[in-house]
């Protein structure tokens, strides 16, 4: 869930998420920042399941993979 609109995002501004499951922040989660163009490119959501990444210039598709 981003902390704010995407959208409303300069090129230079970076985009904090939280990984959630079931409303509970999801801590040491791998983050794939793009999907679609860098699946190598990963960060970890720290102790409140936050992330901030700096978005590409086009289209971001932003993935979790949970192993449960």
């Amino acid at each position: 869930m981003p902390s704010i609109n995407p959208t409303k995002l300069k090129r230079s501004d970076n985009l904090s998420i939280t990984a959630n499951k079931e409303g509970k922040p999801l801590t040491s989660t791998p983050v794939t920042i793009d999907v679609v163009n860098n699946l190598d490119k990963t960060e970890i959501s720290n102790d409140k399941g936050q992330v901030t990444i700096k978005p590409n210039q086009r289209q971001n598709v932003i993935g979790l993979k949970l192993t449960c």
